[in-house]
């Protein structure tokens, strides 16, 4: 199986079927996890929705920093125009700031927050 590079993966969140977006995000971390050739998954810049480049640039850079990958320049170009969790459960919740509290670093730089167990598919 080929693995999604990042590129992909924006387009197939942005055109998402019936189960939403973190599909084909999930998909892009599983296919980083069992690639040999990890940079050439995140050459390439994604293009669409700022909140969906948001979301996969964060996923990006907690997977680069984790593999000591160089981070592609594109990835500090996509920041959330207001906080927001991976999976769109509302940060002003309990459960939202739970899942803040637990967010690796680069979270704060994108202001996406998610559980960085997502990063061990």
């Amino acid at each position: 199986m080929l693995a999604l590079t990042a590129a992909d993966a924006a387009s197939l969140m942005e055109n998402c079927d019936e189960r939403g977006p973190l599909v084909p995000l999930a998909q892009f971390v599983m296919g980083w996890n069992r690639s040999t050739d990890r940079h050439s998954l995140i050459i390439a810049e994604p293009t669409g929705d700022q909140t969906v480049l948001a979301k996969l640039a964060v996923i990006v850079r907690a997977l680069a920093q984790r593999d000591s990958i160089g981070i592609p320049t594109w990835v500090d170009r996509h920041i959330s125009a207001e906080e927001v969790t991976l999976s769109g459960v509302n940060i002003h919740t309990d459960y939202g700031r739970l899942i803040k509290q637990i967010s690796p670093n680069a979270s704060t730089i994108h202001r996406v927050y998610f559980d960085a167990e997502l990063l061990d598919r």
